[in-house]
C-alpha cells in the first residue's frame, strides 16, 4: 500500500543538528580542567583582556563556541616550561 506524505504534514523525526557549540562539561574536559574550575573562571573573568569565549542564554545555560575555545586554549598554552 503507497502511502502519501501530505505537503503540510511534519516529520516524525527530527534532524540531528551538530552545532558547534560544547556545554560547560564538554568544553571543561577538552581543557583538562574541572567545570567548577571554569564556571570559576568565567565568574571571576581571570583572562579579563582575553575572556572565555561564552553564550550566556541565561544563568545556568552556558554554551562555549567550540572553534573560539579551540583558538582561546592556543593562546593560553605556553611552551611547557615550569611557572
Amino acid at each position: 500500500m503507497n502511502q502519501v506524505r501530505q505537503e503540510n504534514s511534519f516529520p516524525t523525526s527530527l534532524p540531528v543538528i551538530t552545532a558547534p557549540h560544547w556545554s560547560v562539561r564538554e568544553a571543561a574536559t577538552y581543557l583538562g580542567i574541572a567545570v567548577g574550575t571554569l564556571r570559576n573562571w568565567i565568574c571571576s573573568s581571570k583572562y579579563g583582556n582575553d575572556p572565555i569565549p561564552v553564550v550566556r542564554y541565561s544563568s545556568r545555560c552556558l554554551r562555549f563556541p567550540s572553534d573560539e575555545l579551540k583558538a582561546w586554549a592556543g593562546r593560553r598554552r605556553t611552551g611547557g616550561g615550569k611557572c
